[in-house]
This record gives C-alpha cells, structure tokens and sequence, in this order.
C-alpha cells in the first residue's frame, strides 16, 4: 500500500538507528527515491531491524511526541509505505520527512491534515450530580491522542453553583494538561437567595478568574462571553457592551490567528427536541455582530445535543459574506440519563489551511469513539 500526502514536518520523534545515521546523505528523486524508500523496507514478515522491533512494539507511544509538534518550516512528505497488518494489526509504517516511523491508524488519522491547530470542545459538565470516573479518565485518554492546543467548556460546568462542584470542576477540566477557557452557564450561578443576585459570579470566578477569558497564540485566539443572566434560567442574552468588548478582543489576534468566540446558549436548532432549551437572545444581532468582528468559529452548549452548521446553510446572504461555523457540543455529564434527547459527547476541532474538521465523539459506556466527521471550506 503507498500512499503519499505532502504535509508539514512533525518534530519530537526517534528515528530507527539506520535511518539516523543517513540523515545527512542526499536523497534520491522520482522513480529512484521511490526504489531507495522501497530498498530500506524490510519485506513483509521477515523479522525488522532491533530499533523497529522497538518502535512497532511501542507504537502507541509515537502518538504523543508525532501530535505535540508542528512545523512552521516548509512541508515535507508524509508517507504510508507498507501496511503492516500482517504483522500487527492496524499498523502503518510511514516515512515522515525521510524517516520511517511505525504508528497505529489512530494515530494516523491525525496526521492526515495539514493541521494548524486543534481544540477539544466539552460542554454541560453537571458536576455534583451524576459522576463518573471513567469519563474524566478517557477524556485525559482522548487529549493525550488528540494534543489540542487548548480546551474549551462552554458553561454548566456544574449543577447547582456550589463551592465544591465548582472546585471538582476546576480539577476535572485541569487534569487534561492544557490551557482551559471556561464560560459559565444557566446552572453555575447559585440557586439559593441572595447570593444568585448579589455575587452570582464568586464562586466561578474564585476557581477561573473571570466569567469572560481570553486565550491567544499564534494559531488560535479564543474569546469567551458569558451569556448566563441571574434572572432568567434556561435562557440567557449578550449585551451590545459585550459585544462591542468581543470585537475589540478578537481585533486583538495575532495575524493569521483562527478565531473562536465560546459562549453557553446556543445560536443554531437542536437536531432533537428541546423545547425547553431556549437559544441566547437576539441570536440573529450577536450573530451579525461576531461575524463582523471576525469570529470564524463559535461554539456553545446548553441543548446536550452535538449540532454543526455553516452560516450560508441556515441565514439568507449575500454568497461573498464571510462564513462562519457555529458548533454546539452534546453534555460531557449526563444529568438526566433517562430524558430522551440529551447525548453524551464532546467535540474536536482540527483547523488547518484551509478547512475547519469537526469531530463528533459519542460516549459508548466505557470510551469515548467518533461518531461523526464534517470538513467546512477547503
């Protein structure tokens, strides 16, 4: 099987030791690179080199050092050179910039995009009510797999507001090992008088620092706004001064930067039933408004349902308007295990030059699987 994607180089791997010590000599090109990659294979089920030996029996441990890097040199090639199911299931090797490496097609599937950038998306935590341990251990799975860059849970962290579920909160989203930006939702504010309406915000900015968090690099820059209002529950708004603070953050990004706004109530429909569910308010204005101030990308929750649509699939405009994805992630908690229509999951965002790649993960009772892709633009 022979494949070739041309792709940015990745750091952070060991070669196998013969082709270490070649690292310096020209390579050959066209047809007789082709015979020179072929030459340095060793055939199917004769026994490899003792360095390969290793990498095939460590496979999985490639997945963190060949997702934690990406190169801001030139591209190089990313080649699958032989599958190796004969020898081990589900196994590529690949020549990566000249390299041979061996991983798992897990591990592939997240090379196979010239990938800028990816965020985890998680939603609807509920902590304080049903808690499971095992979620929280695959979701640390999932990220070490994944390596976003950043992650991001768009409010109802908690279910009832209270210290220790903000705190236990804190912790879960924290041991994922990457910067986190957090907006509350309907259910982190307190439920008891009259701290609801007095300090509605102490316990979730004691634990985050701010309701409305900023995070920015080179790739991404993230702007959070907190849509939760003390006098209402399952609905919630923007203010015009709110907005007007977002354009000035999202002005802030870097060049180049891909820009996400995160807020709790959603924009678009559930694919199910929600009745109860109510979309933030005058989602046509804050819309308008966050596209004018460049958001490429906004994400929410609150409907515990997984929805993606581009903004030309479901508004009346102009075909040159700038187009903007907006996400809802399903409930990462499952306060409700027996309502009919409240899934389970989270989202995974690969940004790369051209294209955005939603990845829809389902909980399957004792993992977390992809369930769904959708690629906007490219």
């Amino acid at each position: 099987m022979r494949s070739t994607f041309r792709r940015p180089l990745l750091g952070g791997l060991s070669p196998a030791a013969e082709d270490e010590a070649a690292e310096g000599e020209a390579e050959p090109e066209g047809p007789d690179r082709e015979a020179a990659d072929g030459d340095r294979l060793a055939p199917r089920r004769e026994a490899l080199p003792a360095a390969e030996r290793f990498l095939l029996l460590s496979g999985e441990s490639l997945a963190a050092p060949l997702l934690a890097e990406r190169s801001t040199g030139p591209q190089a090639e990313v080649e699958v050179v032989e599958d190796l199911g004969g020898l081990v299931a589900h196994t590529r090797m690949v020549l990566v910039a000249g390299v041979r490496h061996l991983v798992s097609d897990t591990c592939l599937t997240y090379i196979h995009s010239l990938v800028v950038a990816r965020i985890l998306h998680v939603s609807d935590l509920h902590v304080g009510t049903r808690e499971d341990a095992r979620v929280a251990a695959a979701l640390v799975r999932l990220a070490e797999t994944v390596r976003p860059e950043v992650l991001v849970a768009s409010g109802d962290l908690t279910n009832r507001g209270r210290r220790d579920e903000h705190e236990r909160a804190h912790a879960l989203l924290e041991s994922v090992g990457v910067p986190v930006v957090a907006v509350p939702g309907n259910h982190d504010l307190p439920y008891t008088f009259p701290s609801r309406f007095t300090a509605p915000w102490r316990e979730f900015e004691r634990v985050w620092g701010t309701t409305e968090p900023t995070y920015s690099s080179p790739a991404l820059h993230v702007v959070g706004l907190n849509s939760a209002r003390p006098y209402r529950h399952q609905s919630g708004g923007i203010r015009d001064a709110q907005l007007r603070s977002a354009a000035t953050r999202l002005g802030e990004a870097k060049p180049g930067a891909y820009r996400v706004v995160a807020l709790h109530h959603h924009m678009i429909g559930a694919p199910w039933r929600a009745a109860r569910k109510r979309p933030v308010s005058r989602r046509n204005h804050v819309l308008g408004e966050l596209v004018t101030a460049g958001a490429d990308l906004i994400v929410a929750g609150h409907i515990h349902q997984a929805a993606v649509s581009e903004r030309h699939e479901f508004e009346v405009v102009d075909g040159d308007a700038r187009a903007v994805v907006v996400s809802i992630a399903p409930g990462l908690g499952q306060p409700r295990p027996r309502r009919v229509g409240e899934a389970r999951g989270l989202q995974v965002y690969e940004i790369d030059a051209g294209s955005l790649t939603v990845d829809t993960h389902i909980w399957r009772g004792d993992d977390w699987a992809m369930t769904a892709r959708r690629t906007f633009g490219g």
